[in-house]
């Protein structure tokens, strides 16, 4: 299973630049005067999965969300900018386009309105920073929403271990075929992560769609 999928799962580094107030109380106290504001580089870092032969890839819109530089990392260590096609905050989703000729190999999306409490799930992604992880569990509910995180919710629920950079990645089933995008959110000082939905003729068909109208 790892290595008919590993070529397909992408590691998502992002940059952007912010402004930061470096304005410090004691410092003015001392010195009469203190800091201002000025600009830094900041970054994100999250997982992504490669949806057609021509390198369009899916993430979570929070991952990217304001970045200025968007670059993605296969497993055999190949990076490549990417521009932004476009997101829709309400699901968290992006899409994205590797800036190359290249062919890459796209995962198959299964019917995820046929996924089955009980059955396998397998998480793939770059947890943590650490590259190239896959983690195993079950589906424990399917259908989750009112849940307060998204204005459309639709969640698969997994026991599979997903933590922080596991987020864009996919959730597939055991025969490699894609049946959710990962995605984590915060609650309090624990963190609860599920499964977004994507349901495979819908989804696929509506990521070729979006392309080519640039969202």
């Amino acid at each position: 299973m790892h290595n008919s999928v590993k070529d397909s799962i992408v590691n998502i580094r992002t940059k952007k630049t912010v402004t930061v107030n470096t304005y410090n109380p004691l410092e003015e106290l001392l010195y009469g005067r203190s800091g201002g504001q000025e600009k830094r580089e900041s970054g994100s870092l999250g997982s992504g999965f490669v949806v057609s032969k021509d390198g369009y890839v899916v993430t979570n819109n929070h991952v990217i969300d304001g970045a200025d530089e968007i670059y993605v990392k296969f497993s055999n260590g190949r990076e490549y900018r990417t521009k932004l096609v476009g997101t829709s905050p309400e699901v968290d989703i992006a899409v994205l386009k590797i800036d190359s000729n290249e062919t890459f190999k796209p995962l198959e999306f299964a019917n995820s309105d046929q996924v089955q409490i009980g059955q396998w799930s397998i998480a793939f992604g770059n947890p943590l920073g650490l590259n190239d992880s896959m983690t195993v569990g079950i589906v424990s509910a399917a259908g989750r929403s009112s849940l307060g995180i998204e204005e459309i919710e639709n969640f698969i629920q997994t026991d599979a271990a997903i933590n922080q950079g596991n987020s864009g990645g996919p959730l597939i089933d055991i025969t490699g075929k894609v049946i959710g995008v990962k995605y984590c959110n915060l609650f309090t000082k624990r963190r609860k992560c599920r499964n977004r939905i994507c349901n495979s003729s819908k989804f696929g068909n509506d990521c070729k769609r979006f392309n080519y109208r640039n969202w």
